[in-house]
């Protein structure tokens, strides 16, 4: 809402400054403050602890350098979130399966079903634990950029017209 809030206010200002003057130069170094300002904000909130600091670079990956497969913003995210060691380990299931998708070949339809098979069972086991919401809070915090968005959208888009079903019994790692 406050996205949408935020580009409603842009748009209104590029147009109301468009109206005003016919230099590009100044629309532009307007929308720059209006960005500036929006970074300003998420840094504030992050320090202050309102939201969670994620990284935020142009990689599909970002930092993993335990290598156990969930960025590093991620696992201290996780560890933060999710005291009791049961919720804990369905959360790293859950990211696991998420990161793997992010990053998998989107042309390889064997691999893909397989992934989705392993994130199904990690949604079961979520499910099993009263945590159905942390699937979505997981799956938002790990795309949480322009370029892993879209990729997980790809995966979702390759995987479009397949079935799947959630298994049963209990199916966490």
């Amino acid at each position: 809402m406050k996205r949408i809030r935020f580009l409603v206010t842009t748009v209104v200002s590029l147009l109301f400054l468009s109206g005003c003057t016919d230099n590009n130069d100044e629309i532009e170094k307007q929308v720059e403050i209006q960005e500036l300002s929006v970074a300003n904000k998420i840094r504030k909130r992050e320090d202050d602890g309102v939201i969670p600091k994620l990284n935020r670079d142009d990689t599909l990956a970002g930092e993993d350098n335990d290598k156990n497969g969930i960025r590093d913003d991620i696992d201290k995210y996780i560890s933060e979130h999710y005291p009791e060691p049961q919720k804990s380990e369905a959360a790293i299931q859950l990211a696991k399966s998420f990161q793997e998708a992010l990053l998998s070949d989107k042309s390889d339809m064997q691999k893909l079903k397989e992934i989705d098979i392993r994130s199904m069972r990690a949604v079961n086991c979520a499910g099993d634990l009263d945590m159905i919401g942390s699937v979505e809070e997981l799956e938002s915090l790990i795309s949480n950029t322009k370029i892993r968005l879209l990729e997980y959208l790809k995966y979702s888009k390759a995987l479009d017209g397949t079935v799947a079903s959630l298994p049963e019994g209990d199916t966490c790692e």
